[in-house]
């Protein structure tokens, strides 16, 4: 009985061990951008550039990914190495199997590390809509394409990075 419990008292240290690296790894990009290809050409190309405009790092399957390179490792990969997760939220993102993956991703590191991971972005959905596939998205604070621009999202995303010391073109 005594061994048993060192071994899970071993297991629950290598566990928390665990976490506190993941928390604590280096990120090589900003933000992760889960989205549905049908709004890549309407929406997420145009933030993609505007947030490469501001100097943001992104992860984004379009850009990140090679030909021949397991999607479940390459999404994975970029989570892990990612700060924070832009989700646009859009009708059909609700429905599709690789979203809801990247999104049950997502929410697993955010439960691990504790720290904010999700921002998410409505394009043309409603808080019903949401509330009636992902519940635990519906009651975030989101932006609204039908009210953000691209640039204030991407300008807001500086300040969230700490990367607006020199929005205003003051050199210091």
């Amino acid at each position: 009985m005594d061994e048993l419990k060192a071994t899970q008292q071993a297991a629950r240290r290598m566990v928390s061990s665990g976490i506190k690296t993941f928390s604590e790894q280096s990120k090589e990009y900003d933000v992760f951008i889960s989205y549905v290809q049908s709004d890549s050409s309407e929406y997420v190309d145009k933030l993609e550039i505007a947030l490469k405009q501001y100097d943001i790092q992104v992860w984004r399957d379009k850009s990140n990914m090679r030909i021949g390179q397991s999607m479940t490792q390459a999404i994975e990969n970029g989570l892990a190495k990612s700060k924070l997760a832009i989700v646009v939220i859009s009708p059909n993102y609700l429905h599709k199997y690789w979203t809801n993956f990247e999104l049950d991703g997502i929410f697993s590191k955010q439960g691990i590390t504790g720290e904010q991971m999700i921002l998410p972005i409505w394009n043309n959905v409603s808080a019903e809509e949401i509330a009636s596939k992902r519940p635990s998205l519906a009651n975030l604070l989101a932006w609204n394409t039908s009210i953000d621009t691209v640039d204030e999202i991407a300008q807001s995303m500086t300040g969230l990075l700490c990367k607006d010391d020199d929005i205003d073109g003051d050199e210091d």
